[in-house]
C-alpha cells in the first residue's frame, strides 16, 4: 500500500471517529433546541432532571465495560466474542435491582414505563460501543445515529402541540431501541460464540477487574456534572434549561481538547520530560485560541437560536471554565502511563465534592454564574492535584 493511500485511510478513520464522537452530543443539542423553540424553555427544564438522573444510572449499568473491553480486546483478539458475552451477562445482573428501585421513585406510572423502556434500550445499545470502536465501524455507527436523530426530531415535531415529559422520554426510548436493533443486526456474527465460556467464576472476575474502569467513569461524570446536578436541584426550570444547554455546548468544546491529543497519545507515553514540556506549551496556546472562538460561536447560537443571552460575566466564567483542561490533560496521560489511575480517581472524586459543595453554597444566590464559578474552582483544584502528583511522580522515577 502506498504512503499516500495509508495517509488517506488514516485520515478517513480519524474523521469518522471524530464525527461519531460528536454525533451524540449534537443529537442532544438539536433535541433541546426543538423543545425550547417549539414548546418552551420550561418544558426542557422539566426534562433535564430525568436526563441527568438516567445518565448516572447508565454509568452504573455500563460498569466501565467500554474501556475495559477495549483493553481486553487488544490483549486477546481471539477471545473478543467471549469477553463481550461475559460483559453482557455480568452487566445484566444489575437490570432487575435497578428496575425495582424505579417503582419507589416519586413519579407516576406514566413516567416509570418509558424510563424503564429507555433503560433497557440504552443497556443494549451500550453493549456494542466497544465493538464499534475496536472494529472501527464508525460509518455504520454514524448511520444508526443519523436514523435515531431523525426519529427523535420527528417525534418531537409530531407531538409539538401537546409534548410532555413522558412523550419526550418515549421518543428517546424508541429511537434508542431502533439504533440498538440496527447494531444487533450489524454485529450478529458475535452472538453464536458469545456465551460459550461464560461461567459464574468468569462473571465474578469480570465485575472485579472492570470495577476500576467503572470508578474512573463515575468519578469523571461526577466531576464534570456536579454543578449541573446542583442547578437541577435548586433552580427553576427556565434556569435549568439555560444551564443544561450551555453545559452541553461546553462539553462539546472539551471533547475537542481530548480529540486533539488522541493522535499523539502513544507518543506522549514515550516522550521524555523536555518533549512533554514543548508539547504542553503548544497545546495550551491552541486551547486558548480554540476556546475563545468556540465561545463566540456558542454565544451567537444561544442568542439567535435559543433566545438565551450570556452576560459578559458569564462569558468570562465560561472561558475560564474551559481553560484548566489544557493545563493538566497531558499530565493525566502521563500518570496513566506510570500506573497512577487510582490517584486520578481520588483527585477526580475530590474535585467533584468541591464542585458540589461550593455550588450548593452559591447557586441559590448567584444562579448560573455561581454554578460556573463552582465548576471553575473544581477544575482548577483538579489541575493543581494532577500537576502536583505528576511532578512528584516524575521526580520519583528520575
Amino acid at each position: 500500500m502506498s504512503k499516500r493511500r495509508k495517509i488517506w485511510n488514516r485520515s478517513r478513520l480519524v474523521s469518522l471517529e471524530t464525527l461519531n464522537t460528536f454525533s451524540k452530543p449534537v443529537a442532544g443539542i438539536l433535541a433541546s433546541l426543538l423543545v425550547v423553540r417549539l414548546v418552551s424553555p420550561e418544558l426542557w427544564g422539566s426534562i433535564v432532571p430525568y436526563l441527568v438522573g438516567m445518565e448516572l444510572l447508565f454509568i452504573g449499568l455500563n460498569w466501565g465495560s467500554r474501556h475495559y473491553l477495549m483493553r481486553e480486546f487488544s490483549l486477546s483478539p481471539a477471545t473478543i466474542n467471549q469477553e463481550w458475552g461475559k460483559s453482557l451477562v455480568a452487566r445484566s445482573l444489575f437490570l432487575l435491582p435497578v428496575a425495582a428501585i424505579a417503582f419507589f421513585l416519586p413519579v407516576g406510572w406514566d413516567l416509570i414505563k418509558p424510563l424503564l423502556f429507555w433503560m433497557v434500550a440504552r443497556f443494549v445499545y451500550h453493549s456494542f460501543e466497544a465493538l464499534i470502536q475496536y472494529h472501527r465501524k464508525y460509518l455504520y455507527s454514524l448511520v444508526t445515529e443519523g436514523i435515531g436523530m431523525v426519529i427523535l426530531i420527528g417525534g418531537i415535531w409530531f407531538f409539538r402541540d401537546t409534548l410532555t415529559v413522558s412523550d419526550f422520554i418515549w421518543c428517546v426510548a424508541w429511537q434508542t431501541w431502533i439504533r440498538s436493533a440496527l447494531l444487533l443486526i450489524g454485529f450478529s456474527s458475535v452472538l453464536p460464540k458469545a456465551f460459550k465460556t461464560t461461567t459464574r467464576t468468569s462473571i465474578q472476575s469480570y465485575l472485579v477487574l472492570s470495577f476500576p474502569f467503572f470508578m474512573l467513569a463515575l468519578a469523571g461524570l461526577l466531576q464534570s456534572k456536579s454543578d449541573l446536578y446542583v442547578v437541577t436541584w435548586l433552580l427553576p426550570e427556565i434556569e435549568i434549561a439555560k444551564y443544561q444547554v450551555l453545559i452541553g455546548f461546553l462539553v462539546v468544546v472539551q471533547t475537542f481538547a481530548g480529540l486533539v491529543l488522541s493522535p499523539f497519545q502513544k507518543n506522549i507515553y514515550r516522550m521524555d520530560e523536555s518533549g512533554i514540556i514543548a508539547l504542553r506549551r503548544q497545546y495550551i496556546l491552541l486551547g486558548m485560541v480554540v476556546n475563545l472562538a468556540a465561545l463566540l460561536a456558542i454565544s451567537g447560537v444561544l442568542y439567535y437560536f435559543y433566545d438565551f443571552e450570556l452576560t459578559l460575566w458569564e462569558f468570562g466564567l465560561c472561558y475560564l471554565y474551559l481553560a484548566p483542561l489544557y493545563f493538566y490533560l497531558i499530565e493525566s496521560m502521563g500518570l496513566m502511563k506510570k500506573n497512577e489511575a487510582g490517584s486520578l480517581v481520588k483527585f477526580t472524586l475530590a474535585a467533584a465534592a468541591i464542585n458540589a459543595l461550593f455550588c450548593y453554597w452559591v447557586v441559590p444566590d448567584y444562579g448560573i454564574a455561581g454554578a460556573l464559578l463552582g465548576g471553575l474552582i473544581c477544575r482548577i483544584s483538579l489541575a493543581a492535584m494532577v500537576k502536583r502528583k505528576y511532578r512528584l511522580t516524575v521526580r520519583h522515577h528520575a
